[in-house]
């Protein structure tokens, strides 16, 4: 869609130009008299009435509908920028006209552009402040869009249509502001909460890094607090690279020992499908955390060296965070082995 204040290239306006006399100026055809008698008999009308012509035409190509909009815009751009002296009611209508035509394309911070400088020329043209409105709307701009109502209203305190689109105005932005202080709730909460997670981390001295590993959807966690407002609930992954095989504990709570799990997982009277060797029982398991495992988030490269440490799973999961190094990869890992296994001394 082209501004205000421009110009459609002549290759896009299909015939018109040429099927028009109005503007045959932008021909070239020196050796036809005809044609030169023409443009000298546009060059003799005054710029107010080439604005007049072309508010004409403008309203022509509105009329015949949306493929020629762009026309109209043309025209009533042409029409502005003709040097004519007063006329501010031929300003008006050019503005609100073009106003119109923007509305179609929604266009709405060049339809309020126009509309106002339509009220500037004549501050009772009703048209120009129920399109204002309509197009403030569509921004959500209720307040601008009551004031036009308002101003409109001063000028036909009995016009239906803004009376109505007035009180279209306040129910749509009782609307809004409902929809907005319901977000700006969601945000704070959110943002509190984060805040308070923050805080938890910082008292706890751990220390977060990037993502270590790509996880699926089904690995997908989150840190959150535990009912009681006060225990810290962690996604923790339990990894058992021997088998290429994983547990996810969507809600581990910083208090619970690692041998808890490991039993409930790994009790002596069952067996897990990809242990055929039946090795991984919990008391016969040991388990790991690599440290220095990826990134301190926010400080770039880590270069430190990383070694695999072995866990006391008598500790809790809290207590591991905390160990030595231990950069926490967003999910914590968990690395589990069979004790004084081959693949345990090679790994």
């Amino acid at each position: 869609t082209y501004g205000p204040q421009q110009d459609i290239p002549v290759d896009d306006i299909e015939d018109w130009e040429t099927e028009n006399p109005l503007f045959w100026a932008n021909l070239n055809d020196d050796d036809n008299p005809l044609f030169q008698g023409l443009v000298q008999l546009h060059e003799d009308c005054t710029p107010e009435e080439r604005a007049e012509s072309y508010k004409e035409q403008g309203n022509d190509f509105f009329k015949l509908g949306k493929k020629k909009y762009e026309e109209a815009i043309y025209c009533y751009t042409k029409g502005l920028n003709e040097p004519f002296q007063g006329k501010p009611e031929l300003r008006t209508a050019l503005h609100a006209n073009r106003a119109m035509v923007n509305l179609q394309f929604k266009n709405y911070g060049k339809v309020i552009a126009d509309c106002k400088k339509a009220i500037e020329f004549d501050n009772t043209y009703i048209k120009a402040y129920y399109r204002a409105a309509q197009a403030s709307i569509a921004l959500n701009k209720f307040a601008l869009a009551a004031q036009f109502c308002s101003k409109g209203l001063e000028v036909e305190p009995k016009n239906k249509p803004i009376i109505k689109l007035h009180k279209e105005c306040k129910e749509k932005w009782e609307r809004h502001e409902i929809r907005e202080k319901k977000r700006r709730e969601e945000r704070e909460k959110r943002e509190n909460a984060q805040t308070k997670l923050d805080n938890a981390i910082s008292e706890r001295k751990l220390v977060m890094g990037k993502p270590q590993h790509k996880t699926s959807a089904q690995f997908r966690g989150e840190l959150h607090w535990d009912e009681d407002g006060k225990t810290l609930r962690w996604p923790v992954v339990f990894a058992y690279p021997e088998h290429s095989q994983c547990d996810f504990i969507e809600s581990f709570a910083e208090t619970d020992r690692i041998i808890d799990h490991l039993q409930a997982m790994f009790p002596q009277n069952e067996r897990v499908f990809w242990d055929e060797e039946q090795k991984y029982v919990w008391n016969n398991l040991s388990v790991y955390y690599q440290t220095n495992a990826t990134d301190i988030a926010g400080k770039g490269t880590n270069y430190k060296p990383k070694q695999w440490k072995r866990v006391d799973v008598e500790l809790s999961l809290g207590e591991v965070l905390q160990l030595p190094d231990h950069i926490i990869p967003e999910i914590p890992i968990l690395t589990v082995f069979v004790k004084n296994s081959r693949y345990l001394k090679e790994f």
